[in-house]
């Protein structure tokens, strides 16, 4: 515990020494999509923004930076045109000609990337570990004028399937976490259909490793929201500009839902749904509602982002009901960004007693949780002139959170816990990350510096 804490305190003293040498003001915050290029005014900024509940990953991001694919433009040089003579001998080659040539055009503006993540671990009396945390491999296909599109995401978590796992070989895990059509009617109306984010809170659809600041996800986006959440069904999104700089946008869906899989301790981790059956006839609601806006502050320039998400549907075949509340805010001036969310939901008094394996314990009937989260990207003046200049953007970032849930409300359990995380991660490029993070974790109702667990992790996360 000793060198645990020797290992904070140097931590802390690699902090402050970056400030001090920063300033307040100084350092090159990560490029962020959302601010306008040279000769752009900042109310043309949001129009610019990712469409709703896409990967992160696969368009121009919003607010907080991250690492961003460009579609490739549209093909200028019209399709090569047949002799006059050469006339289609029948109106099915005809046909066929022009299924081909509409193909083609479809694969030249298909997008294939993805983006991996892999950890190193250590907890205090647990033994470490190198873990492949995931790949994901994504697809994006425009297939009529920007009005018809498909997205798709397929993630291998910890090498995929069989997983080895306490000497044991069993089933790992390969998902298809987003596949969706998209039809954009207008931009304020998109219909969309098939897995979806499921839009609670502006983590769960923001949740991809590069763009995140820090390895571990917070407990509350892990229990209470459970990150990555995502579910077979259909709704719409879409957004309205309501003034310079100033975006209302939202996202809503019908979903199979949780089922009554939901327990102190684990929340709602082990409730989510399936994409292939519903446990009861009752179809869950579920929809964020954003307001996003961008302008100058002073010389600097401000990004806001608020949001306000509601779920409702029954979990079990008797239609006892969750609901769920939340709220997350995102600000960014200049090199400083503050993220935070918060959510409080209520349970029905019922049982989770779907299915023969089911536990048959009472569902808890209240809990919340929420975490705030403090970035301040910098990067020294004095280093940056002696690195080689491909690394002339890179930036250092400093990360402090602090994260708190309660999976019942009505205990004091070991599912009450809290977590302070002090991180420190050096961006080479936007698209690549190696993050470091200590952890100061307690289960329990005590006080959270009272005799916490201390752990370590380091990663790499990369765009390709």
């Amino acid at each position: 515990m000793a060198s645990s804490l020797r290992a904070l305190f140097v931590l802390l003293a690699l902090l402050g020494s970056l400030v001090r040498a920063q300033g307040l003001d100084g350092g090159a915050p990560l490029t962020d999509g959302a601010v306008p290029s040279v000769g752009e005014s900042p109310a043309e900024a949001p129009a610019a923004r990712a469409p709703l509940g896409v990967p992160r990953v696969l368009a121009t991001p919003g607010i907080l930076g991250g690492p961003v694919i460009e579609l490739p433009p549209e093909p200028t040089t019209p399709p090569k045109q047949e002799a006059p003579h050469a006339a289609p001998s029948s109106e099915r080659t005809s046909v066929f000609s022009d299924l081909k040539r509409k193909a083609e055009a479809i694969v030249h503006r298909t997008v294939l990337g993805g983006y991996g993540e892999f950890a190193f671990t250590k907890r205090e009396a647990e033994d470490s570990f190198f873990e492949a945390r995931r790949f994901v491999a994504f697809l994006y296909s425009p297939i009529w004028e920007n009005r018809i599109s498909v997205t798709s995401e397929i993630e291998f978590e910890h090498g995929g399937s069989p997983l080895k796992k306490e000497g044991q070989l069993g089933a790992g895990e390969v998902q298809l976490e987003f596949a969706a059509v998209d039809l954009r009617l207008v931009d304020q109306l998109t219909l969309r259909g098939g897995i979806v984010l499921v839009p609670f809170g502006r983590f769960n659809i923001n949740h991809d490793a590069p763009t995140q600041d820090l390895t571990d996800r917070p407990l509350t986006l892990t229990f209470i929201v459970p990150s990555t959440w995502f579910e077979a069904g259909a709704g719409l999104t879409g957004r309205q500009r309501l003034s310079r700089g100033l975006e209302l946008n939202y996202e809503a869906y019908v979903i199979n839902g949780l089922d009554s899989k939901i327990s102190d301790g684990l929340g709602y981790r082990a409730a989510r749904g399936s994409k292939f059956q519903d446990n009861n006839d009752d179809k869950a609601v579920v929809g964020r509602l954003g307001l996003y806006y961008f302008g100058p502050l002073g010389k600097k320039s401000l990004q806001l982002d608020l949001g306000a998400s509601a779920y409702s549907g029954a979990y079990n075949r008797r239609g006892d009901r969750a609901l769920l509340f939340g709220g997350d805010l995102a600000l960014r001036i200049a090199g400083f960004e503050l993220i935070a969310e918060y959510v409080r939901a209520f349970n029905d008094p019922g049982f989770d007693d779907d299915y023969p394996s089911s536990s048959r314990a009472p569902v808890p009937t209240d809990m919340y949780g929420f975490f705030v989260e403090a970035h301040y990207h910098v990067m020294p003046e004095a280093l940056r002139q002696h690195l080689p200049s491909w690394l002339r953007e890179s930036v250092f970032t400093l990360a402090v959170r602090y994260d708190l849930i309660d999976t019942d409300m009505n205990l004091k359990s070991a599912g009450d816990r809290q977590r302070m995380t002090l991180g420190l991660n050096y961006r080479f490029i936007e698209a690549v990350a190696w993050k470091h993070e200590l952890q100061l974790d307690h289960a329990g109702p005590a006080n959270p510096f009272d005799h916490p667990k201390l752990g370590y992790v380091t990663s790499l996360a990369f765009l390709f």
